[in-house]
């Protein structure tokens, strides 16, 4: 036995704790799980070498061994509990898991800044919140497997220097704050279909990304969910699904020129507390509002949201909705904008009365029998 299985408690094939102070520590063939805070802020170690045989690390197990480098798990079936990795910064290379891992879960890998990547396994079926929160070291692709349903709260903030994500269809939620802050994030976001649930934040500061495609089945779209997304650019398209916008939802978005609201949209501007604020603040580039639905959304409390987008010429709107629309939002537009039915390019007359000119003639003939010209 060496010195170092001499400082290990082990019960039942259960690793209790270790007493010692070893820089590498060797933990014996046979033990199948390693207890809730077995090495928790043993700032000596540097290795360990896990057995095969292992087939639970438990909640803290090694949080808080700030000096600890390297741990490679065993290929087998594996638990690993709550924090057990929590705050091992000096954890580096690329981590690689047993394909038939299901969860990665909370906190486990929180503030392991020296890892430099991780492969997500085969059969992982969900992303604890908090998993790899600070975690500034990981570079390159992040690839989250199919099987994966949830990736939950600030699972990967701030992790800067990744620079591409690839989500798959089958994931179904996404939590708060889940990639808020990775900055280094290119290319295009393409969020799958499956996705239905999408939290406060989720990709706010992801300021590289490029265009932004949206679930089909997403119902909400919370506040800040992609705020200071300041790279992505061209038309946003807000699916049929979509009920509601929450405030700020696309703050700082300088890059885009066209936003489409589905038929189903409800609220614009929502969730607002005491203050009233735009889902669309800073959006200073778009030029053109494309409504689908034939009532108009609701502005909540901030109905000068379309006010603030300076560039905006057009809000085009189904057929036979003009008047809907122009009371709706035609007090609240910039001087240069104007309200078009899809498709029409002529005078809109309603029980002879002229409710809207959609057309561009420098020269315009109102027909006989036309009793009254509308206001706006």
């Amino acid at each position: 036995m060496t010195e170092s299985e001499e400082e290990q408690l082990i019960e039942e094939n259960i690793l209790i704790c270790y007493t010692g102070s070893a820089s590498q520590v060797e933990i014996p063939e046979g033990v199948t799980e390693i207890g809730p805070g077995a090495f928790q802020n043993n700032t000596s170690l540097q290795n360990v070498t896990i057995p095969q045989s292992v087939e639970k690390i438990d909640r803290n197990a090694f949080r808080g061994c700030a000096q600890l480098e390297k741990v490679e798990f065993p290929m087998t079936n594996l638990e690993l509990g709550e924090f057990a990795f929590y705050g091992c910064s000096s954890l580096s290379g690329i981590l690689e898991f047993p394909e038939n891992l299901s969860s990665i879960r909370k906190g486990a890998f929180q503030g392991c800044s020296g890892l430099e990547g991780v492969i997500l396994p085969e059969y992982l079926a969900e992303i604890g919140d908090n998993a790899f929160y600070y975690c500034t070291g990981l570079s390159g692709e992040l690839s989250v497997p199919p099987r994966v349903r949830r990736i939950g709260s600030q699972a990967f903030y701030n992790c800067s220097n990744l620079s591409t994500l690839i989500l798959q269809e089958g994931l179904e939620a996404i939590g708060d704050y889940a990639f808020s802050q990775c900055s280094g994030m290119k290319g295009d976001l393409t969020l799958p279909d499956t996705l239905t649930a999408l939290g406060t934040s989720a990709f706010s500061s992801c300021s590289q990304f490029e265009r932004l495609t949206l679930s089909e089945n997403l119902t909400q779209i919370k506040v800040y969910t992609f705020s200071d997304c300041k790279g992505i650019s061209g038309e946003i398209v807000i699916p049929d699904s979509v009920v509601s916008v929450g405030y700020d939802a696309f703050r700082g978005l300088t890059g885009v020129e066209c936003f489409v609201f589905g038929t189903g949209l409800q609220k614009l501007n929502a969730d607002s507390g005491y203050y009233s604020y735009s889902s669309f603040s800073g959006c200073t580039g778009v030029k053109t509002l494309k409504f689908r639905g034939s009532t108009p959304p609701s502005l909540e409390k901030y109905t000068g949201a379309f006010r603030e987008m300076s560039a905006l010429t057009s809000v085009i709107v189904p057929v036979g909705t003009y008047q809907a629309y122009s009371s709706a939002y035609g007090s609240n537009l910039p001087d240069n904008a104007r309200i078009t039915e899809e498709g029409s390019d002529g005078i809109l007359i309603q029980d002879g009365i002229v409710v809207g000119y959609t057309g561009h003639d420098t020269q315009v003939e109102i027909p006989e029998g036309v009793t009254e010209i509308g206001t706006g």
